[in-house]
């Protein structure tokens, strides 16, 4: 390999290797949303229950995925994603 021919396939390696670390230093955790049309204390209890079995499988919240909750706390009208029909 001539001086010239290295020369030029390290400056493509150098120009090339950037883009894909920023590539994949962009990539985001799944997000998680749990909906309840309950209120918090009545619903809380299969949240807790639904996060240790992720743990169980270990995904780490915050970690591997991330999670939000809302609960309408009983004025399913309020939330129009909760309405049935």
């Amino acid at each position: 390999m001539r001086r010239r021919e290295f020369i030029t396939i390290l400056c493509y390696a150098a120009t090339a290797w950037p883009r894909s670390a920023i590539g994949q230093a962009a990539t985001t955790r799944p997000l998680i949303g749990w909906v309840s049309g309950g209120g918090r204390t009545a619903s809380w209890t299969f949240v807790e229950a639904f996060l240790e079995g992720m743990r169980d499988f270990s995904y780490v919240e915050g970690k591997q995925f991330d999670f939000t909750h809302r609960f309408a706390d009983g004025y399913v009208e309020d939330c129009p994603c909760l309405r049935t029909s």
